[in-house]
C-alpha cells in the first residue's frame, strides 16, 4: 500500500512543506520524504522509534536540526 501527502516542518522560522509517501509491505512500513534536494527514509526500529535508514554521505550534508524536526512530525502521525 502506497500513500502520498504533504507534511510541514518548521525548521529555524521557516515551513517547509515535504512530499512524503507512506509505503505498507506487510508488517513493516516506511516514511519516505522528498526534502529540499535529497530524499530520506524513515523506518521503525527496534524500540519502536523511527530513524533514518538511508544514512550515508547525503545525510551528513542535511542540518541536524532539519532531520530532527521531520522525525518529531512523523512521530506525531504514529502516534
Amino acid at each position: 500500500m502506497e500513500e502520498a501527502f504533504e507534511l510541514q516542518v518548521i525548521f529555524k522560522g521557516k515551513t517547509y512543506t515535504l512530499d512524503v509517501q507512506f509505503i505498507q509491505t506487510g508488517y513493516v512500513h516506511q516514511f519516505r520524504v522528498k526534502t529540499l534536494d535529497w530524499s530520506l527514509i524513515f523506518e521503525l526500529d527496534e524500540e519502536r522509534n523511527y530513524r533514518v535508514i538511508n544514512a550515508g554521505d547525503e545525510l551528513k550534508e542535511i542540518p541536524q536540526g532539519l532531520v530532527e524536526a521531520i522525525l518529531v512530525q512523523i512521530q506525531k502521525l504514529h502516534g
